[in-house]
């Protein structure tokens, strides 16, 4: 029996360490989509060339949550938001004094006012009366397709402009000429 000891012991690590892998490969959906929205909303604060813990990102997320909030007080068919009202003046007094609180703290806050504005902004009759749909985008490596594209829609679509206009006629090659480029050439090499 003593013998059989060290295998028992060591399978039942062995199971622990499988459990723990698994729960690591299959998270909570969840919690993968409040990281990717917190993801985003620190993406967003970093292109206006701030943190989302930094004081003047908590203040802005408080005011944009009060305009959202007194906009739909406004709106027909609204339902009973006196909750999220009431959470939304703690988290107004929370941000208030921000100077005194730490980074994590901080951060912390400025997701749960994100997180507020976001119910607020899903539960808007207007917003949730049809399907909405969320895209993530990746930047292309052949980002010059899309450039080319919209040059194309923009100038090469229009049938009056380019080398198809029947208004101009396409210019034949020239015969070969021993002078070209002519000295008169903007386009000559300066030698």
């Amino acid at each position: 029996m003593i013998r059989s000891l060290p295998t028992v012991v060591c399978l039942l690590l062995l199971s622990a360490v499988v459990r723990v892998q698994a729960a690591q490969a299959s998270p909570d959906p969840a919690a993968a989509m409040r990281a990717a929205v917190e993801t985003d909303w620190a993406r967003q604060e970093h292109r206006l060339g701030r943190t989302p813990q930094s004081p003047e990102a908590i203040r802005a997320a408080v005011e944009r949550a009060s305009r959202l909030l007194n906009d739909l007080h406004t709106a027909e068919n609204m339902p009973d938001l006196s909750a999220e009202q009431a959470l939304l003046q703690v988290l107004g007094r929370q941000a208030a004094n921000v100077s005194a609180l730490d980074d994590p703290a901080r951060l912390r806050l400025y997701n749960n006012i994100r997180a507020l504005t976001r119910k607020l902004a899903l539960s808007n009759p207007v917003v949730t009366s049809r399907p909405l749909i969320f895209m993530q985008r990746r930047r292309a490596v052949g980002y010059m397709l899309y450039e080319y594209l919209g040059w194309y829609y923009a100038y090469g679509y229009d049938p009056t402009n380019g080398a198809k206009n029947p208004q101009f006629s396409t210019p034949q090659p020239a015969a070969a000429s021993t002078s070209w480029p002519s000295p008169a050439d903007p386009c000559r090499r300066r030698s």
